[in-house]
């Protein structure tokens, strides 16, 4: 009889008891439009999105763990410890790198592929959203998977529908920001959310130029968070350019997916 691989269980696990965390989502703004307009690309879509997927996975690094991968989501959580002050600053770069690595990868696919189809082209219109909220969860195993459970671990999934009226963003709560050491200057705008069973959230955001969604819900072009990440992406782009004149076979294709 076959029977089901073990997961190890996480080292800081204690059964039927709360644990302060810190809990983020990062998650992929657009991604139902992007999928219902390519239905007939959904094969290079799905290729694409996991493409990105994959390069915010690669900056995860303890203490942030994943929990699980929701859709076109990732639910993440570190535990906050007696030496969360040694790590919280790394922790808080690691959460804005997210930004700039996903705007690198998708920079990345849509100018290097050469796929005519629509998935392909559009690549570009993916943004990123990033929740972080600070609170207590009861960290216990369903099988072989552990699970977060908790009135802030609903809340902070709650966020994910909120009215910021923006499509590239990242929202902490006053609690995050109790935890982590973002710089003053880049959260600068202020937001209140009430949920029913939930009540008022308060806390403040980082919000791209050029990213506020228009009434008719078309997605604007966007913009780099910041002088030295479009420099980097624009000597990226020139080197990459470059490398695909001079040695065309290092051009990706999609084509074996067709």
């Amino acid at each position: 009889m076959t029977t089901a691989t073990e997961v190890p269980s996480s080292t800081f696990v204690e059964k039927g008891k709360l644990k302060k965390v810190l809990l983020v989502i990062t998650d992929i703004s657009g991604y139902t439009r992007y999928m219902t307009e390519n239905k007939t690309d959904l094969l290079h879509s799905q290729v694409l999105l996991t493409e990105v997927t994959q390069s915010l996975l690669q900056q995860i690094k303890c203490p942030l763990q994943v929990s699980k991968l929701e859709g076109d989501a990732i639910f993440l959580f570190a535990e906050i410890g007696d030496d969360w002050e040694e790590k919280k600053k790394e922790v808080s770069s690691r959460i804005l790198s997210f930004f700039e690595v996903f705007t690198e990868r998708v920079t990345e696919l849509a100018e290097s592929n050469m796929c005519p189809c629509t998935a392909c082209k559009k690549v570009d219109a993916l943004k990123l959203k990033v929740i972080a909220h600070s609170g207590e969860a009861l960290i216990h195993k369903i099988g072989p998977f552990e699970e977060l459970s908790g009135v802030d671990v609903i809340a902070v999934h709650r966020l994910l529908k909120n009215s910021m009226g923006a499509n590239e963003y990242l929202m902490a709560t006053n609690d995050a920001l109790e935890v982590l050491d973002f710089p003053e200057r880049d959260l600068d705008v202020e937001w209140v959310e009430s949920y029913d069973q939930i009540g008022e959230l308060r806390g403040k955001a980082w919000v791209a130029e050029g990213h506020l969604v228009p009434n008719d819900g078309i997605i604007e072009s966007g913009q780099y968070r910041t002088l030295s990440t479009k420099l980097r992406n624009e000597w990226m782009k020139i080197k990459r350019v470059l490398t695909y004149k001079l040695r065309p076979s290092k051009m990706p294709v999609f084509e074996h997916l067709s």
